[in-house]
């Protein structure tokens, strides 16, 4: 760019305000289109005559040339109260000799128009948005540059009387503004900042702009074009950075050629202004065209940049992409006009490369009939409907003789002797009904391609106005008297005249039949998972994400639920789909983590979120889950406080004791902090600072000395067995009672009496009554042996199979939960029991998702628990000597394609591993998580592995399990721990009959989610309902259901509990579950895939209590 100085002047003129009704004194001359008139019979170009077309609105006598596209010239606005789009424009004119000028013009077609100066003496430049609300309501405003700073204006749009603002200048040219709704204005120019206003007047720098990322060098920069959406929300600023120095940088002759220092960025804002970030749109030589293959476009300085923001956050963006002519018999592109949208983010050209004309280098005049002179296509400039879907781009094109991109260009000669023809332009438009994804051929602008004349810098309403049918683009261009308006003009020979070159502003409405709605709009998703992951709640290397919705069938199949999974290819926690809708129809959906519903899906309890497809294709803006948003990673005062009331009352000394806190923002242990009571009500408090954005974990600890050497809490259900609290922003407070336990619950000594039947294990050969023990292991005696009393079992002298021990509880919280395991202790000669004596409950735990037991303390002194069977395995599952059950497991791999270590169909190999200690031990085999017990294939190539499990009594029904493979010698298993591997069972026509070869419902490989669970046991969730009293059956939720539905039932004492289904005739076609259970509320998710459509009771029986309910099936 060729720097300017303009003159300051002492005193600002204030020209007073014309009314419309003096307007006819300087009406500008409507033309008509068919008549020739001469306005520069003293030009050196003689009987060169100027066809304008259209209404002109004022004759500028000024050349252009130097300047980039004013971003915004044209508002249409209803100023004068007659329910029609008026046009308001500016446009600059002549001063004097060396100055010009910013002139407003107003009117419409009706009553012509009139123009008055809107800006103080010697300004130039002039860009234009009319309040239509706010504090700037019914004012025209205008931000212009004198004397190297920034200056603006509003005009009352009644009395059409402009205010000037002489408080503040702004130092830097070419001033880009925005003007909210809530009187916010942003404002930028050359110098890089950003500054804000919110009374009007007084600007104040919010500091430095962009952020480049280490692109921008040190050259002197592109204007700096700062818009907004209609409705505020989203904003943008888009220029060209150059980092070459001089002229050469700045897209004269010498740098016009692919420098990858060069490029095009944004800074964008979805929050109205308040953050911004920074995006790379495109750098020399480097960013491919998505339509052209080959072709990698300058983007220098100075490349006539525009763009536009629409309601959805789309920035649509229009600029020449120069070409580079490598030698002079190259034919290689030359000057598109290109287009970019935020939402595709690919580059297209709008042009042919026919019409591209390339910069002849052998050739040295023709250096100057660049972009603007006629050679290629300039002042690319997009105009839109609100909502994005509708996008009409228009550009300055060469003049053809004949048919645009045939024939020869019409020029036009300055004098006899200049060797340097100037070309001719026309004005082109393209259509786009999709929001910028596909456009139509670009043509000529009706009316505006009158031969011989050139037609340059359209200048549109941002947004056009839509009819029933049609779209409207309102729009300003300039006729050149004498042809050359352009950038790089003043640089040419024999332009000498150019100053008094009658040049004009000429309006006109373009009037296009609106395009046929799209039947359908592409619509991408995106969720950010950044809380999620730092939470723990989601692992991005095993768990996945999926969508599920209305649009989808939520996570029924089908489709299958593989094709609702989310992608984030660039690492950034921010997963996307993309997904096909009707436009204008409603759709609920929500995010959720897994294949299926585990509990992780968001919003529980609020609303679904809903979208109304809009009209075009859109990237949604991304929202976090469930809502949940990121902190900023600032220290935040984080008070604990911990009520210790029920130590101080098991420890007479308390009040001698000190009380800490202690994690991992205190290295735990070594670093605890010590808190204190000052109002001595047990309740111990301390405020630490702590980096808000990270999940903490911690306990709280007393003691007669050091934190170290203390009583430490129990452990707690979270995969660290410590506390975790998330922190956030802002000052947060953490109370807790110790343990978790209420002081104010009652407190009593009592016994429980602990029972198991060792006669499975005895049987399948794992346990030997004659030289091993048992011994119970839970949280009341530290889950080891210390204490004998507590966990050393008795064997019944009368039956050495029953192992029973009393274990005293010493003022314990009534109706606490005790967690607790058995365990085989073995003795002399004995084969180890694997997972070195501990059993493996294949009931559904309630802690921690390790399979510990639950025990409910109710705090009498005869506490009597039911005889449990070791590992849970009942009698009735033994698989008795000579008989054989084949049973056949399936898994659908294809989720595991997309894990953080790939399977690859092709090379690697799918195996069942089994996760219970009892299948290894009765089968001999060494305990260890990856042992490959059995190979699956998949015959049918259809990601549906199969293989077929062959078990000799004796043995024992029961499969806990998962799935693994082996991809390039490394050994890839679901994530997980025991609690969250599969269990199922096979079908038993009655006790230790079994029926072989069975179909294992087949399964879903995992990537971190629990997995379904089917059989007398997996099916089967318990939830925390409260204490329960009575027996109770709900109905079932969804029905009518397709193909799952949950069943919830209450069961007061423990028992076994059979759940079946039944069809009208009385005929049971399936049974869910028959098995023991503890005192609780359970859910079962139950499958009716294999069912026809139709009525049916599912029947309950448990104890005396027996009840039936409709459930409804409609596939």
């Amino acid at each position: 760019m060729l720097k300017k100085s303009f003159t300051i002047l002492a005193l600002l003129l204030f020209i007073t305000g014309v009314s419309l009704s003096q307007k006819n004194e300087q009406r500008a001359i409507k033309i008509d289109p068919n008549s020739v008139t001469e306005v520069n019979s003293s030009s050196t170009s003689s009987g060169n005559l100027l066809k304008p077309t259209g209404d002109q609105l004022l004759f500028t006598d000024y050349d252009y040339a130097g300047n980039n596209s004013i971003p915004n010239m044209v508002y249409m606005y209803d100023f004068t109260g007659d329910g029609n789009k008026d046009l308001v424009a500016t446009a600059m004119q002549r001063f004097d000799a060396t100055n010009r000028q910013v002139k407003m013009i107003v009117g419409n077609r009706t009553d012509g128009f009139t123009d008055f100066t809107a800006a103080h003496a010697s300004a130039g430049w002039g860009t234009l948005q009319v309040g239509e609300v706010g504090p700037w309501a019914n004012k025209g405003i205008v931000f212009y540059h004198a004397g190297g700073n920034s200056w603006f204006s509003s005009t009352d749009m009644t009395s059409l009387t402009p205010t000037f603002n002489a408080a503040q200048s702004i130092a830097g040219n070419f001033p880009s503004f925005v003007y909210k709704d809530n009187g916010d204005v942003y404002l930028t120019n050359t110098n890089g900042e950003l500054f804000k206003s919110t009374d009007q007047t007084t600007f104040t720098s919010t500091g430095v702009f962009f952020d480049p990322s280490g692109y921008y060098i040190t050259d002197y920069n592109s204007e700096y074009i700062l818009k907004a959406s209609p409705n505020g929300q989203y904003l943008a600023h888009v220029g060209m950075w150059t980092g070459l120095s001089g002229g050469a940088g700045n897209g004269g002759p010498g740098g016009a050629h692919p420098d990858s220092t060069d490029f095009i960025g944004m800074n964008y804002s979805s929050d109205g202004g308040a953050t911004w970030t920074f995006e790379l749109l495109g750098r020399d030589g480097l960013t491919p065209v998505f339509n052209r293959t080959g072709y990698l476009p300058i983007f220098e300085n100075f490349g006539q940049v525009n763009f536009v923001v629409d309601d959805n956050g789309v920035v649509h963006v229009g600029v020449n992409g120069y070409g580079y002519r490598i030698t002079a018999t190259d034919t290689s592109f030359g000057f598109p006009a290109l287009y970019w949208n935020s939402r595709d983010k690919n580059w297209i050209a709008l042009t042919s490369e026919a019409v591209e004309v390339d910069y002849d280098t052998a050739n040295a005049g023709n250096g100057y009939n660049r972009p603007g002179n006629g050679l290629g296509n300039s002042y690319v400039v997009p105009t839109i409907s609100k909502d994005g879907s509708k996008v009409v781009v228009l550009w300055q094109g060469p003049e053809y003789a004949g048919t645009p991109g045939t024939g020869i260009i019409n020029t036009w000669t300055p004098t006899a002797t200049s060797a340097y023809p100037v070309h001719y332009t026309d004005l082109y438009y393209a259509v786009s009904g999709d929001g910028g994804h596909n456009f139509s051929a670009p043509e000529l602008l009706p009316n505006q391609s009158a031969k011989l004349v050139q037609e340059s810098y359209p200048s549109p309403n941002n947004y056009m106005e839509l009819t029933t049918d049609s779209m409207h683009v309102d729009f300003l261009y300039m006729i050149d008297a004498i042809p050359g308006t352009s950038l790089f003009a003043a640089t040419s020979p024999d332009y000498s005249n150019e100053a008094s070159n009658n040049s004009s502003w000429n309006y006109e409405r373009l009037t296009l039949p609106l395009p046929a709605a799209p039947t359908s709009v592409d619509i991408t998703f995106q969720v950010d998972m950044r809380v999620q992951a730092k939470k723990g709640f989601f692992k991005p290397a095993t768990d996945v994400v999926t969508i599920p919705g209305a649009f989808n069938n939520w996570l029924n199949e089908p489709p299958a639920n593989t094709d609702k999974v989310m992608s984030d290819v660039d690492g950034d926690s921010i997963y996307s789909k993309t997904i096909t809708l009707t436009p204008g129809q409603t759709y609920e959906y929500k995010y959720n983590i897994g294949l299926g519903w585990e509990g992780k899906d968001e919003l529980g309890g609020q609303p679904n979120r809903s979208i109304v497809a809009p009209g075009a294709n859109t990237v949604l803006a991304p929202v976090y889950f469930n809502n949940e948003a990121m902190p900023t990673g600032a220290p935040t005062n984080v008070t604990f406080e911990i009520d210790m009331t029920l130590p101080a009352k098991a420890n007479p000394d308390f009040l001698s004791r000190k009380v800490y806190v202690a994690g991992d923002f205190t290295d735990w242990g070594t670093s605890a902090i010590e808190m204190t009571d000052p109002n001595s009500d047990s309740v111990y408090t301390v405020t630490t600072p702590i980096n808000s954005g990270q999940l903490i974990h911690y306990k709280f600890i007393h003691s007669t000395g050091a934190a170290s050497s203390g009583s430490w809490e129990n452990n707690f259900p979270t995969p660290s067995s410590n506390r975790e609290t998330w922190i956030v922003d802002g000052d947060q407070t953490i109370s807790k009672f110790w343990n978790d336990e209420d002081p104010n619950v009652t407190l009593a000594d009592g016994n429980i009496f602990f029972e198991v039947n060792m006669s499975v294990a005895n049987e399948l050969g794992v346990f030997n009554p004659n030289v091993d023990s048992v011994q119970l292991r839970g949280g009341f005696n530290g889950w080891n042996d210390s204490e004998p009393d507590k966990s050393l079992m008795n064997q019944d002298p009368s039956n050495p199979n029953s192992w029973y021990l009393n274990v005293p509880f010493v003022q314990n919280v009534v109706g606490s939960n005790q967690f607790y395991k058995y365990y085989i202790k073995n003795g002399a000669g004995s084969t180890p029991y694997a997972n070195t004596g501990w059993e493996v409950y294949l009931g559904e735990p309630t802690s921690n998702s390790d399979r510990n037991r639950p025990v409910t303390f109710e705090g009498i002194p005869n506490q009597e628990i039911e005889v449990k069977y070791f590992d849970g395995i009942h009698t009735d599952w033994v698989i008795p000597v000579g008989t054989t059950v084949q049973v056949n497991f399936s898994v659908d791999m294809s989720p595991a394609t997309s894990g953080a270590i790939p399977f690859v169909p092709a090379t690697d190999t799918v195996y069942w591993i089994p996760r219970h200690p009892m299948f290894y031990s009765v089968n001999g085999l060494p305990w260890g998580m990856e042992t490959r017990i059995l190979s699956l294939t998949d015959p049918n190539s259809d990601m549906i592995y199969t293989g077929t499990l062959t078990l000799n009594g004796p043995s024992f029904n029961g499969f806990l399990y998962q799935y693994a493979y082996v991809h390039a010698g490394t050994f890839v298993q679901e994530d997980g721990s025991q609690g969250e591997a599969r269990v199922r069972f096979v079908a038993q026509p009655s006790a230790r009959t079994f029926t072989s070869p069975f179909d294992m419902p087949q399964d879903v490989w995992t990537n971190g989610e629990k997995p379904e669970e089917t059989g007398p046991v997996t099916s089967i969730r318990e939830f925390n309902g409260g204490v329960v009293n009575t027996f109770s059956l709900e109905q079932n939720y969804p029905n009518p259901f397709n193909p799952a539905t949950i069943i919830r039932f209450s069961i007061p004492e423990a028992g076994m509990v059979n759940l079946a289904i039944y069809n009208l005739l009385g005929e049971k076609v399936g049974e869910i579950l028959n098995q023991e259970l503890v005192s609780g509320s359970y859910e079962v998710n139950y499958d009716a895939s294999k069912l026809s459509s139709g009525v049916y009771l599912y029947t309950i029986k448990a104890g005396n209590y027996t009840a039936s309910k409709k459930m409804i099936l409609m596939k």
